[in-house]
């Protein structure tokens, strides 16, 4: 068996080395005429490894690493010492899976995901990236849409459209605290400067609580808000008094606790 496996197994050999080598081994002896041997060799082409070696990735395409991997697959579902039954329920199970994993990756790649805005980038990302990444991309597209904002012209690298993307919150943050710092700055050493400055940033305070802070509601005030009308008076509406409708909560003694007593 080492010498024909030297010739079964390799895929170094070219067809004419393999089919020579392998009726050296049988002449040698004397299996010329064996049955299973013969019936083996007529399917050479299914499974022998000199076959394969003009073939793209030839050598995972043979019959037996297709077995390997059908296998390993069913291996997940049946076990050794399942009856009849259990295996033609596992396996039935494996292929209603199978079945399920099919249709996903056709619906994939048949069907376009539902846009959530109308930026071109998300309609790119949909045919760019898998379903489960896009969605993924979808989500950060979606949070920073209204806060991101692309250059009026793309810039073109080898033939890709490149944009340059700024963020608006964070660009007028670093204004705010430039403006804030250079203000400090050439009031430092000054206290009348440093007053003047601080009585403007509290009457700056007021102005931004104004427009953009409302005070405080009550609870009142967001019922006529939401209603149309406020409440008036105490409530004539109360809850209902709790019953216990259980019966008797007293546990009842055992014999051996009846005796101790």
């Amino acid at each position: 068996m080492e010498k024909l496996n030297k010739f079964v197994w390799s895929s170094h050999l070219i067809v004419a080395k393999f089919e020579e080598g392998w009726n050296a081994v049988l002449n040698e002896f004397g299996l010329s005429n064996h049955v299973w041997l013969n019936e083996i060799y007529a399917m050479r082409k299914s499974w022998i490894s000199a076959f394969f070696r003009d073939k793209l990735m030839g050598a995972l395409l043979r019959t037996t690493f297709r077995s390997e991997s059908t296998n390993f697959y069913f291996n997940h579902f049946v076990q050794k010492g399942d009856t009849l039954s259990e295996f033609y329920m596992c396996y039935e199970s494996a292929i209603d899976k199978q079945m399920h994993e099919k249709k996903k990756l056709t619906n994939g790649d048949t069907c376009v995901p539902q846009s959530i805005t109308e930026k071109e980038i998300e309609k790119h990302a949909a045919h760019l990236y898998t379903r489960t990444m896009f969605y993924k991309v979808q989500k950060q597209i979606k949070v920073n849409c209204f806060h991101i904002s692309l250059a009026s012209q793309p810039i073109v690298v080898d033939g890709v459209n490149i944009y340059v993307v700024r963020d608006r919150i964070k660009d007028t943050s670093k204004k705010i605290l430039t403006e804030f710092q250079s203000c400090y700055g050439k009031v430092s050493n000054d206290i009348e400067g440093l007053n003047f400055m601080l009585e403007e940033m509290k009457c700056l305070k007021i102005r931004i609580e104004e427009k953009f802070h409302k005070s405080a509601e009550t609870k009142d005030d967001m019922l006529e808000e939401h209603f149309g009308v406020r409440p008036s008076g105490a409530s004539s509406v109360l809850p209902p008094l709790q019953s216990n409708n259980k019966g008797n909560r007293k546990r009842i003694l055992g014999p051996a606790e009846k005796s101790c007593d």
